[in-house]
């Protein structure tokens, strides 16, 4: 998961990338999940998400 341009690679090289609300549109061009913002609570939901 992630919520930057500095992500990205990872994001791009992972199974599931998952990217948080308050990412950037390029950013989140590459998410296959995008969960709720930081100040949200959104890693606990991505982790969660996982797990269903």
């Amino acid at each position: 998961m992630g919520d930057s341009e500095n992500d990205l690679e990872v994001l791009r090289a992972v199974g599931l990338p998952i990217v948080m609300d308050n990412a950037p549109r390029n950013v989140k061009d590459t998410a296959a999940r995008v969960a709720p913002s930081n100040a949200e609570e959104g890693a606990a939901w991505a982790v969660l998400s996982c797990l269903e």
